[in-house]
């Protein structure tokens, strides 16, 4: 196993913001990746730039190329 990919576990049940090219900012438990590379989160909920209301989407498959930056939000998905 790759270093890389030791990286990549670590996250795994993590909560992560995924900032987007087009302004949204999408938050969720990481559930996995692929090669593509596409990131897949549960439980999300989405929120537009600039908006204060957001909406919860379930399960979202965001391919890289479309993701601006990612961020660990928390350490559990219990940590709230």
């Amino acid at each position: 196993m790759s270093d890389q990919d030791l990286g990549v576990r670590r996250w795994l049940e993590k909560i992560l913001r995924l900032e987007l090219v087009d302004g949204r900012t999408i938050e969720g438990k990481f559930v996995c990746t692929d090669n593509a590379p596409n990131v897949i989160l549960s439980g999300c909920k989405e929120q537009w730039k600039d908006e204060q209301e957001s909406r919860m989407v379930g399960l979202v498959m965001a391919n890289g190329k479309h993701i601006r930056s990612i961020y660990l939000v928390h350490t559990t998905a219990d940590d709230g």
